[in-house]
């Protein structure tokens, strides 16, 4: 069994993994999600579960500050979670570094998870948060703040409600990257396509969400909303992004590999100590931090 899953034979023998749960997790479209493909985001998630209990016995990282709300609309959530982590409505610069700076754990979706945009999940009081490394920054920052939306909205666990929860999650992901106040003080007024795609770079969301977010707020009309779109459609911005943002990189798992090279400590070596091999540590954390092979 070994030689043909490539896991270390320990890792068979050893005690069985803290694991997720399917019904407090935020899988998005779980009707067309095969339980082939969710039981191995699962498993995924279990290694990086017992990553970050690894994490917490070495080192000291952020304590978990995330609001928890219930019975308020996804907009004041979002404002809600602004105003508690000292935000106002200024843009956000880096939505990784931003959750893991209140205590969010962010991990990358391995390749063989593709399917999956992103999950979400609260275990044992941690919130984590797993993110798709086949996207543009722009969808990746959306996906990270939809995935707050359900950790701060859908706390209370159990089934999630379809299309109920993920239509709260769009909403307070738009309204938390693009506060209301600063969009009517900041988005051009008319726009045409050229001058959404200059703007979109203060918030650093897609062009579509933009459009979007200035269409629900009364900035446009249906009209201008719809043809606006029928252009995205048309430039093929709706596949790739203009105007591209960089990659935005996670700082603890840097800071953490960067002090324990100084102690001599390798990927390879907490991989051992996970007993799981240094290739599936780093399918887990690779694409979100630059981790020298060992």
């Amino acid at each position: 069994m070994a030689d043909v899953l490539k896991f270390p034979v320990g890792f068979l023998e050893a005690d069985d993994l803290d694991e997720l749960s399917v019904e407090g997790t935020s899988f998005r479209s779980l009707s067309r999600l095969t339980s082939q493909r969710r039981e191995r985001a699962l498993a995924a998630g279990n290694l990086a579960l017992a990553f970050s209990g690894w994490l917490d016995e070495k080192f000291r990282l952020p304590d978990v500050d995330v609001p928890r709300h219930h019975d308020v609309t996804p907009e004041v959530a979002a404002a809600l979670v602004r105003n508690a982590w000292l935000l106002g409505e200024r843009p956000i610069a880096n939505m990784v570094n931003l959750l893991e700076a209140h205590g969010v754990r962010v991990f990358s979706l391995a390749d063989d998870c593709h399917e999956l945009d992103a999950f979400s999940t609260w275990h044992k009081e941690r919130p984590f948060v797993f993110l798709s490394r086949a996207k543009s920054t722009e969808r990746s920052r959306m996906d990270a703040a939809h995935e707050l939306g359900h950790l701060v909205l859908h706390w209370q666990g159990g089934l999630r409600e379809g299309r109920t929860h993920e239509r709260e999650a769009e909403q307070f992901a738009a309204a938390f990257l693009m506060p209301r106040g600063d969009v009517l003080a900041q988005a051009p007024r008319r726009p045409k396509l050229a001058d959404i795609i200059r703007a979109k770079l203060r918030w650093k969301v897609s062009v579509a969400a933009l459009v979007y977010r200035m269409h629900r707020l009364g900035m446009i009309t249906d009209w201008q909303y719809r043809a606006l779109f029928v252009e995205l459609s048309k430039e093929g911005y709706r596949e790739y992004e203009p105007n591209g943002v960089p990659p935005e990189q996670p700082q603890v798992f840097d800071k953490v590999f960067a002090a324990l090279r100084s102690e001599g400590v390798t990927l390879a070596d907490v991989a051992s100590e996970l007993l799981i091999t240094p290739t599936e540590l780093r399918r887990t954390i690779f694409g979100l931090v630059s981790v020298p092979a060992p």
